[in-house]
Order: C-alpha cells, then structure tokens, then sequence
C-alpha cells in the first residue's frame, strides 16, 4: 500500500493491493483449498463453521478465507476435535495508525461506521498510492487504510449502482463492508 521516497530501499518493486487482480487468489485460501485440508484432517463437518468465521476476504476479484485463521484453527482442529474458533490476529500487532484517524473530530465517520457494523455497505473512494505522510490527509485515506489492513473488504459491485460500479471497476471506487469475526 505503501511506497515511500528512495531512500527506503524498496525502490521499484511490484506492489500488488486488494483492488489488484493479478495474483488475488493467491492472498487466501479458495474454498477447494479449506475443503481439501478439512477432509485431509477429516473435520469435513466444520465446513460451514469456518466459513461463517474466516471466509469474507475479496482480493481483485477472488473471494478468499484468511489463512492465518485457517491455519491456527485447522491446527487446534488437529489437536482437538472439539476446538472453537476464534479470532487469532488478536494481539498480533498495534493499531496506532488506526487508532489515529479515529480520534480525528475533522472527520464524521460515525454513520458510516455505524452502517458497517450494523452489516450495512459504504461507497468510498478508493486509493492504494499514498505514503505514510499522506495518510493522515483526509477521510478517504481512512477508508483506503481499512480496507489495505483488512478490516474493511470490498462488497458486491451489484450493490451500487452504474457510475460507481464503473468507478469500482476502475479502481477508484469501493463498495466496503466491515469484515468481522466473533
């Protein structure tokens, strides 16, 4: 999501987003994948299970579980055939920056997160080119940053209507809705 100037050292690289469709399918595992490692594991009856809580992710065009979850809770499914799910990026990192565009009162984000949560979709403009000191520039870069970071993903195009579904197709804009485990 995030390129910086050349002293970084990541100069000319290929960056690939959520929005991008090369390699989509690659960024989470299809719902073949998950089949595969619940019959290989023979947990076949916890299909539907780890689709209400790990399936959800749309990279480019492709809808994908989160591996990281698969993998932690195919893991205690081994251990355990009686493992509940849960949510494993708990603690996994800090969300300063998140925290940092919540706290902004310049911003009235209040409806539309209270949209998100109540299952509800949001249009959006959409951006992956920004560097960390533009991050903080406007209430779009919010929405670009939740959806980059995974707590937003992106929703049916069918939802919206001909403009924007052009403008989505074209990058700029995103039906989001909120990506949530219990």
């Amino acid at each position: 999501m995030v390129k910086e100037n050349i002293f970084t050292g990541t100069n000319n690289f290929a960056s690939f987003s959520v929005l991008d469709e090369d390699f989509s399918g690659y960024f989470g595992f299809s719902e073949s994948e998950v089949e595969h490692m619940l019959s290989a594991a023979d947990r076949q009856d916890k299909a539907d299970l780890i689709k209400e809580w790990y399936d959800g992710y749309v990279f480019g065009n492709s809808y994908v579980y989160c591996p990281w979850d698969v993998m932690n809770y195919m893991s205690a499914l081994i251990k355990r055939k009686d493992a509940k799910p849960k949510n494993y990026w708990k603690f996994t990192s800090h969300n300063g920056i998140l925290l940092s565009f919540v706290e902004r009162t310049d911003f009235d984000v209040t409806d539309k997160f209270e949209t998100l949560l109540n299952g509800g979709t949001i249009t959006q403009t959409i951006s992956d080119e920004h560097t960390y000191d533009t991050l903080g520039r406007s209430e779009d870069n919010l929405w670009s940053v939740l959806l980059m970071t995974g707590y937003l993903t992106k929703a049916d195009t069918e939802e919206a209507g001909e403009i924007v579904a052009e403008r989505y197709a074209e990058g700029l804009m995103a039906i989001l809705r909120f990506y949530a485990t219990e």
